[in-house]
């Protein structure tokens, strides 16, 4: 009677829970949401998985002795209240808990759960507003090895994403465009930027870097950034970094030079349905102008983009236009 009873509470606890009170749903563990999640983001073609498997990580340390039945609402707030007490932001936790979700959800999907449980978020601060001017931008180009000092401008100038700049080959610089395909953009469409004014300029100063390397090495090298020994740059946070904090902007992230571009091309009178579309950034508001965006205005758009000052006069703010 006692053994009939605790069963009947255990079914009662796993449909309270949203979840199958069949033996496949008993039986559903941690590896199986983990794997589940890996295959959609495989299936979708989904970049991010270097992301996903870091979060999935910190997931697995928590939760990965349990069965899908045990992870309860209740369970993800812990999860979330032992994430703050090892020191994770509540942006990270929030990231990790989206994961969980996702993997839920697709079990769900799958006919394995019969509902996802309510997953809380946490209250995050207010996103972040790092901005950076020219003249600072300069110090810190100032800071940097030969070949670190131009894919930060160009990130400045276009207002393209690191992974996009890092991973521009040398071909996409044709017909008076550079050109980022389907595949280096977040949302896997293309853009294009006109070659032109102080872009051209630092392209062009990078060109002849890649051919002193070329030259040097032997070897024929087909991407835009590359180190001496032309490798293509992959992770160039610690030199950012170290720069930022020698020119006294410790902090400044790379993103955050995406965020300065707009900001720049408002305050030199850029439209900006013709910088966004430029730049990649596509809201819903500027996604319905961006057709509309013709050739002629992304020129001249691009020619009022100022180079970065001297470093001798970054005091005195005179610029200098290339």
């Amino acid at each position: 009677m006692r053994e009939a009873r605790q069963r009947r509470a255990d079914r009662i606890r796993e449909i309270e829970a949203g979840m199958l009170p069949g033996a496949e749903a008993r039986r559903l563990g941690w590896d199986d949401l983990e794997q589940g999640i890996k295959d959609s983001y495989r299936v979708k073609g989904r970049r991010s998985t270097t992301t996903l498997e870091y979060r999935l990580q910190h997931l697995a340390r928590h939760l990965g002795s349990l069965r899908a039945t045990q992870i309860t609402t209740a369970r993800a707030k812990r999860y979330a209240s032992d994430r703050n007490d090892e020191g994770a932001a509540y942006g990270t936790v929030n990231r990790e808990l989206t994961k969980l979700k996702t993997a839920l959800n697709i079990a769900h999907r799958d006919g394995k759960l019969s509902r996802v449980p309510f997953i809380e978020m946490l209250e995050e601060a207010t996103p972040r507003q790092g901005f950076c001017e020219p003249a600072e931008l300069a110090a810190i180009i100032e800071k940097l090895p030969e070949q670190h000092k131009r894919w930060p401008q160009v990130c400045f100038l276009t207002g393209w994403r690191k992974r996009s700049v890092l991973t521009l080959p040398r071909s996409a610089r044709r017909n008076g465009l550079v050109y980022l395909e389907g595949e280096q953009t977040k949302n896997k469409e293309p853009v294009a930027f006109p070659d032109e004014g102080a872009l051209k300029s630092v392209l062009d100063e990078q060109e002849a870097y890649v051919r002193r390397v070329e030259h040097r090495t032997g070897k024929v090298i087909p991407w835009m950034f590359c180190y001496p020994d032309g490798k293509p740059i992959k992770f160039p946070d610690d030199y950012w970094r170290a720069a930022c904090k020698a020119a006294g902007k410790p902090g400044l992230t790379v993103h955050d030079l995406r965020r300065s571009a707009v900001r720049q091309a408002d305050a030199l009178g850029i439209p900006r349905d013709v910088y966004k579309a430029m730049a990649g950034i596509k809201t819903d508001s500027v996604y319905s102008r961006y057709n509309i965006t013709n050739a002629k205005r992304k020129l001249e758009a691009a020619r009022k983009l100022p180079g970065l000052p001297e470093p001798e006069s970054a005091v005195a703010g005179q610029i200098r236009v290339k």
